[in-house]
């Protein structure tokens, strides 16, 4: 992304002089309060050269055990803040989300590739608040279970389509074609579907190309580059921009045009979409308001609809496939898993059997830890200075405005502190696959259901519960949070645990492969050979079976 020649050749113009200046003089007048610690920068060029194109959450997670809570670095006099620990981010992206909320109006992925009003870039203002609003509206704890049903039936689809090759591109046709069914009401036609090939095209341009490496690039640091003429070293990426650009405008408009015309012709499906023009409360056009809310409703609830795609779609892809491979390496926690699920005889888990899979839910929040799909957040941006008591030092470190904030999502879930070894496996390491460390003793269970312990205990250890909850920080945090987590919270727990009662599967040589990762804003891995097979004939029988009664519905 920073190619060297261009580098050099922003590195001697005179914007990075008087770029330099005009913010060292800035900072001075700050009042001498310290800045968060970090690796010694160069003159001008700042961190720039300690920066990665891959895996940056390796590189800030290294920083965080030299410098702490907080790591400062800063480029070309852009500073760039890492939160390394859980307390940290809930602090500053929680607790003062009002300053802490804003997305940086980053000039690549919002202007050039025209993604800036994605929920996840939309900057802090009445926009993010109308599309979070409609988020709300269908997608809240409260109205999940209303896509049950849905959920349901593409998982049970799914089930039995596994049972055949090329299982990671089913894996990932799932993800889409159940986002599709809940954003849109649309449902996939064939192996070859225009929507979903286009949606997986757009998702892969955003995750591993227009946002990768937190989506800054050196037009974003000097935005006069994206003046350069075609013929110019350098320009190369202005018409990749044109081209991306073009390519997620037609994912924004397709689809939702295709739920106006089915509603139109009365042959839609129920869907986040539909649910909106439809509801009184949500459309102006439901209501006596002016064409100009109309307008601003629709160009809202459109782009809302595809940032749901982009949000939970690879997030559920992620977690599905980290299970199996995880599966595959730890065929002894599969056996535990399968244990549990035995209390339910010979039919497919459903939703209502999650209370009582405390084990599956274990190993489901471990999934979720081990591997965080999204292991360092989109930047925030902060609105003003601010100053923060670092927890660890106790000193006062000004936190300066237009600062990207980053949460290292990797380095929190590989803290010791907040990850101890459980007792059952003393042995254990952050580093480890354990769903051990997610149960419950018997003691803590006794205090949770008021049968031990005191009131301000049952608080206690609810607080620390939460703190230990991976979903606490893989989705997001204060009014950022991913949208599709709910989603992806309920699809990808019941395609686990259908896969741990009806399927088995192993690496297909017998030996488990180098594990590569596809390293864009998702840390997916890429592909890897399974032996996908039904667990017995009489399991291969009640997936054909569930299949079948979906296919009717």
């Amino acid at each position: 992304m920073f190619s060297p020649q261009l580098l050099v050749l922003v590195a001697v113009a005179a914007i990075v002089a008087r770029l330099y200046i005009s913010r060292s003089r800035s900072a001075s007048a700050s009042g001498g309060l310290v800045l968060p610690p970090g690796p010694k920068p160069l003159p001008i060029l700042g961190n720039i050269f300690d920066l990665t194109p891959n895996e940056l959450w390796l590189r800030a997670t290294s920083w965080a055990k030299s410098y702490g809570d907080i790591t400062y670095i800063h480029v070309f006099g852009i500073p760039l803040v890492f939160l390394n620990t859980p307390q940290a981010v809930f602090d500053l992206l929680d607790r003062r989300g009002s300053i802490y909320s804003d997305k940086p109006q980053l000039t690549m992925v919002c202007d050039l590739c025209g993604c800036g009003d994605m929920v996840a870039f939309t900057g802090y203002g009445a926009q993010s608040k109308r599309q979070r609003k409609l988020l709300n509206l269908a997608f809240a704890g409260t109205r999940i279970p209303t896509y049950f049903p849905l959920i349901t039936r593409e998982t049970n689809l799914f089930i039995q389509r596994l049972l055949a090759p090329k299982y990671m591109s089913l894996i990932r046709r799932y993800a889409g074609q159940l986002t599709l069914s809940v954003v849109y009401g649309y449902q996939t036609r064939g192996n070859s579907d225009p929507f979903l090939d286009l949606a997986e095209e757009c998702v892969d341009l955003l995750s591993n190309k227009i946002a990768s490496g937190g989506g800054i690039w050196p037009v974003d640091i000097f935005p006069s580059l994206r003046y350069l003429p075609d013929w110019a070293p350098g320009s190369g990426f202005l018409r990749k921009a044109k081209a991306w650009k073009a390519k997620m405008t037609e994912f924004v408009d397709k689809p939702y045009q295709s739920v106006k015309n089915s509603m139109k012709s009365n042959t839609h499906r129920p869907s986040f979409c539909s649910t909106l023009l439809e509801n009184s409360e949500a459309n102006p056009n439901a209501k006596e308001k002016s064409v100009s809310d109309a307008s601003q409703f629709e160009f809202d609830l459109k782009w809302t609809a595809n940032s749901m795609y982009s949000a939970s779609g690879d997030t559920t892809m992620t977690t599905i496939s980290y299970f199996l491979l995880q599966m595959a390496l730890h065929p002894e926690i599969l056996a535990k898993a399968r244990s549990e699920l035995s209390i339910l005889g010979t039919r497919l888990p459903t939703f209502t059997d999650r209370p009582n899979l405390p084990y599956c839910e274990a190993l489901f929040k471990e999934t979720l830890r081990h591997n965080a799909a999204v292991p360092l957040s989109l930047p925030h941006r902060l609105m003003e200075d601010d100053i923060y008591i670092n927890p660890t030092t106790g000193k006062e470190t000004l936190m300066k405005k237009g600062s990207l904030v980053f949460a290292n999502v990797w380095a929190i879930t590989r803290d010791s502190k907040l990850w101890p070894a459980p007792p059952s496996h003393p042995n254990v390491t952050p580093e480890d696959f354990c769903p051990e460390r997610h149960l419950l003793s018997a003691h803590d269970s006794a205090v949770l259901a008021g049968k031990a312990g005191t009131l301000e205990e049952r608080d206690s250890l609810k607080r620390l519960l939460k703190s230990r909850d991976p979903r606490t920080y893989v989705f997001g945090f204060g009014r950022r949070q991913c949208p599709g987590q709910n989603l992806v919270d309920s699809s990808a727990w019941l395609v686990m645990v259908c896969l741990i009662a009806a399927v088995d599967w192993s690496f297909a040589d017998g030996q488990a492969p180098e594990i590569k990762y596809q390293n864009g804003v998702f840390r997916t891995p890429s592909s890897f050979k399974l032996d996908v097979r039904p667990r017995s004939e009489e399991w291969m029988s009640i997936v054909e079976a569930s299949g079948m009664e979906e296919e009717d519905d």
